[in-house]
């Protein structure tokens, strides 16, 4: 478990540090990820503005990944599916699963 955080941890600080893609080839700005693991969306993340952030579940069941404010919403993510939302305004975003409504987590957009 605590090696699949720090390497979690570890593609966070290399996707912030190098950038990111919208898909399409051309850069996107600053990315950061969270991983859906064990039921859980990892500790809290810091971004600036205009960060992209991707969701991926690493899950073997369905999950979402939901925002409490009704900023963002990924629908259902079956395993192996990603989710990217680009958080333009500063602030503090609530987030949940809508299936396992204990899973939540939150991101606080500042800088």
């Amino acid at each position: 478990m605590v090696r699949r955080r720090l390497a979690a941890a570890l593609a966070v600080l290399l996707l912030v540090a190098c950038g990111g893609s919208d898909g399409d080839g051309s850069s996107a700005g600053p990315s950061a990820a969270i991983t859906i693991e064990s039921f859980s969306f990892g500790d809290p993340i810091s971004v600036a503005p205009g960060t992209t952030v991707e969701v991926t579940n690493a899950d073997g069941t369905n999950h979402t990944w939901t925002s409490v404010e009704d900023v963002f919403d990924s629908g259902t993510l079956a395993s192996g599916e990603t989710f990217r939302f680009t958080f333009d305004d500063p602030g503090d975003y609530q987030f949940l699963c809508r299936i396992h409504s204990s899973m939540t987590g939150s991101i606080t957009v500042s800088g």
